[in-house]
């Protein structure tokens, strides 16, 4: 007895292990299942922090003609006039051609009743040139000529689309930092209508001052408060806006870096040429060519 009693004893014990074992080796995989489901939450979800996208001017004009698609498809768009050009090029120049054959023959005498043995297989390679030289072709020509017309006109246009993308990143750039010292500025008149309001209260509560006068900063106060929550909208579509321009992450964290020693451009009364001033603009280059084609 016991003897059985020690071995039942024996018995509790492993199971006793034996459970906990499996209780502990449980608790670490429902915390390992947790884990992983936690990790593919995230990696699905994105960074908890967004990523900060920082610019300066010069650093938005390189990304502009860069990443704007308006930019990449007017390029796409010269590369394939390019390509116009010399397919129609090719048709000016010489054409060669050159075939070549070869033939492999032998006569067996063997049904003509003949018993003597048959004649080696004789090879004959042969081989011939053609050359094709358009001398006056005006159709050819003048496809050429449209052609080159055509490339000139896209090169024309490639950087006027430059320009505006240029004009509308700088446009986009200095309105979004505007937008952002508009809320300082609205901070500190919060700040200057609170200090008024408890001035206001404390007049009245003095006798100093009316009811009117501390109706009239609490009216100035959250005058200045919807502003601050308008300001908000305001800079937030502002950085869309920037964001969209050069194809950025929109949940991405923007901050613009303006430089500290731009001084304001003085205009002094000239007298311009015109002509000169048309040979800038590219609008004006693309209708003479366009006339010229």
């Amino acid at each position: 007895m016991a003897k059985i009693a020690d071995i039942l004893m024996k018995l509790m014990t492993i199971f006793d292990k034996r459970s906990s074992l499996q209780i502990s080796f449980t608790g670490k995989l429902k915390f390992f299942r947790s884990s992983l489901l936690l990790t593919f939450i995230t990696s699905i979800g994105g960074p908890l922090c967004a990523q900060q996208a920082s610019f300066t001017l010069a650093e938005t004009f390189v990304w502009i003609e860069k990443q704007n698609l308006e930019v990449l498809i007017q390029r796409q768009a010269v590369e394939e006039a390019f390509q116009i050009v010399l397919r129609d090029r090719s048709e000016l120049i010489p054409r060669f051609s050159f075939d070549i054959a070869q033939v492999r023959t032998q006569i067996a005498p063997v049904g003509f009743g003949f018993d003597f043995p048959s004649s080696p297989p004789v090879n004959r390679l042969d081989g011939k040139m053609v050359g094709n030289v358009p001398l006056i072709n005006v159709v050819n020509f003048a496809n050429w000529r449209l052609s080159r017309y055509n490339h000139q006109i896209s090169e024309l246009t490639l950087e006027s689309v430059q320009q505006d993308s240029l004009f509308n990143a700088a446009n986009a750039f200095y309105s979004h930092l505007r937008n952002l010292k508009r809320i300082d500025v609205l901070d500190a008149n919060i700040q200057r209508d609170e200090a008024l309001l408890d001035l206001a209260i404390n007049q009245l509560n003095a006798g100093v001052a009316t009811k009117i006068d501390v109706t009239r900063a609490e009216s100035a106060l959250a005058t200045d408060q919807k502003q601050r929550l308008q300001q908000d909208t305001i800079v937030m579509e502002s950085a869309l806006r920037f964001k969209l321009l050069l194809d950025l992450d929109l949940d991405a964290q923007l901050r613009l870096q303006s430089a500290e020693d731009l001084k304001p451009i003085q205009f002094h009364r000239e007298d311009y040429n015109l002509e000169t001033l048309l040979e800038a603009r590219q609008s004006y280059l693309i209708a003479v060519e366009e006339l010229e084609r």
